[in-house]
C-alpha cells in the first residue's frame, strides 16, 4: 500500500509503511471489532476492482503468454 501511495502522492515509501502501520494498529485498539471487520470487509472488496479491470480491457493473452515463455 506505501508503494500505491507513493505513486499518487510522492515521497518516501518509508514514510507511507510507518504511517499506515500506525493507521493500522490505531484503528485495532480504538475501534470496535465489529466496525474494523465492516472496514476490513470494504477494503477487501476494493482489491477486487483488480480482477474487474483485468477483464475489463482487452489483453492479447496468447500474445502475451508466448512472449514470456519465449524471454524464459
Amino acid at each position: 500500500m506505501a508503494d500505491a501511495v507513493r505513486l499518487l502522492v510522492g515521497g518516501p515509501a518509508a514514510l507511507y509503511v510507518i504511517a499506515l502501520g500506525a493507521l493500522c494498529v490505531l484503528a485495532i485498539v480504538f475501534m470496535t471489532y465489529a466496525r474494523y471487520v465492516s472496514m476490513l470487509k470494504w477494503l477487501t472488496l476494493s482489491l477486487f476492482a483488480y480482477v474487474a479491470a483485468l477483464f475489463a480491457i482487452k489483453v492479447p493473452w496468447a500474445m502475451r503468454s508466448s512472449a514470456c515463455l519465449c524471454r524464459a
